[in-house]
């Protein structure tokens, strides 16, 4: 059996026992009372599962994990070479002062990302599943203390230690337009990303090193937001929670979302292409991947959503994955430069797509899927 028939045939089961996202439920996960986000979850994990199948992990994730997210940053900081000054460290201080619970959250999940990371630099694309699961639960206990009921005291600056975080705990809306950063966590706001928003470049199309990996990861908790991406056709800008030999993640909980992706949203890219020149650094791992749950979404530049290419690298593994979890979603192949033709959504069974949102194998593995669950209240 194929990893594409498995991957069908895992999530048509697994979809048959979870409620849809409006429904009652009194059934738990983690702990924490079943939420749409709880749910879509499950499902994302059974997904990413189905692709890894007949792949196996090479190490042991065994991080040191802290309650204080200040520690948490600081360890990352370092394993991204990042030096904080003394200004910065008092920065990250001030998070102390947050109630204690929304601390043990926050460096839960600022933990997890490390745990990715470490996947993404030396293990299997077994290894990236296994983190990034960890990932995805530490958000769902993230998402007791963000959404539409966050407060803030009007003063809204996020804490800004670009490359390495951005962090906004207040609910503001923020204009995001940094080059590149490896850690966005978004508490609520009508947010715009003009940055990678979880996406990861270890190479360039022109064949030079961007040192910006090999993992990145934007979670927003609520909020109507907007993924906006300058398009530029000769230069491989991964964004939206892609990945040229590296591991993105992309996760909004929650609202109306637009993703505008200069190449794509969860592409997998392993195209050596004319320039890029191979080192023993170069992983020989692509993961993409973008999660969106509830919303009417919008997305365009689907001629690349959920796309995994595998070229002129033979020992390469490319998995992408795109899961919206309901909502009345629309998809445009093409791009802001190049438009193409727009598909709406709106199935009454759970979808995996073909090309042009699927595969490209040339003597290496791709797999990409794109699942989009039902709104159970479609227009007529």
């Amino acid at each position: 059996m194929t990893v594409r028939r498995i991957l069908v045939a895992l999530i048509v089961v697994s979809s048959a026992f979870i409620a849809p996202a409006g429904a009652q439920t009194t059934t738990d996960y983690l702990g924490i009372r079943t939420s749409a986000l709880g749910r879509a979850v499950r499902l994302a994990k059974t997904a990413s599962l189905a692709q890894a199948v007949g792949i196996s992990p090479t190490i042991e994730l065994n991080v040191q994990r802290h309650s204080d997210p200040a520690l948490e940053i600081t360890e990352l900081a370092t394993r991204f070479g990042m030096q904080l000054t003394p200004l910065q460290l008092g920065q990250v201080a001030s998070l102390r002062r947050l109630d204690g619970d929304l601390q043990a959250a926050l460096a839960d999940t600022i933990g997890a990302f490390t745990g990715f990371k470490i996947a993404a630099s030396a293990g299997t694309f077994a290894d990236v599943v296994a983190a990034r699961g960890v990932l995805l639960d530490s958000v769902v206990r993230l998402e007791a203390f963000g959404g539409a009921d966050v407060e803030h005291s009007g003063i809204c600056a996020p804490l800004d230690l670009t490359p390495v975080l951005l962090l906004d705990v207040t609910g503001c809306d923020n204009v995001y337009d940094s080059d590149w950063v490896a850690l966005s966590i978004d508490f609520g706001g009508d947010d715009v990303y003009r940055n990678n928003a979880g996406g990861v470049s270890t190479y360039d199309g022109r064949g030079a090193p961007t040192l910006r990996g090999p993992a990145a990861a934007t979670i927003d908790l609520d909020g109507d937001d907007l993924y906006e991406q300058d398009w530029k056709p000769w230069y491989f800008v991964a964004t939206n929670g892609s990945a040229l030999f590296g591991s993105g993640f992309l996760l909004d909980a929650a609202g109306n979302d637009t993703y505008i992706g200069g190449n794509g949203s969860a592409v997998a890219h392993m195209d050596l292409g004319p320039f890029i020149i191979p080192t023993p650094s170069l992983r020989p791992v692509s993961s993409g991947f973008l999660m969106d749950v509830g919303g009417d979404d919008f997305y365009l530049g689907c001629n690349g959503c959920a796309a995994a290419f595998s070229h002129s690298f033979p020992a390469g593994v490319a998995r992408a994955l795109l899961f919206d979890a309901g909502g009345f979603d629309s998809y445009q192949s093409g791009s802001p430069r190049y438009p193409g033709e727009t598909r709406t959504e709106c199935t009454d069974a759970p979808k995996n797509s073909g090309p042009p949102n699927g595969d490209f194998d040339e003597r290496g593995a791709a797999v990409g899927a794109q699942i989009d669950f039902p709104h159970t209240d479609c227009p007529t």
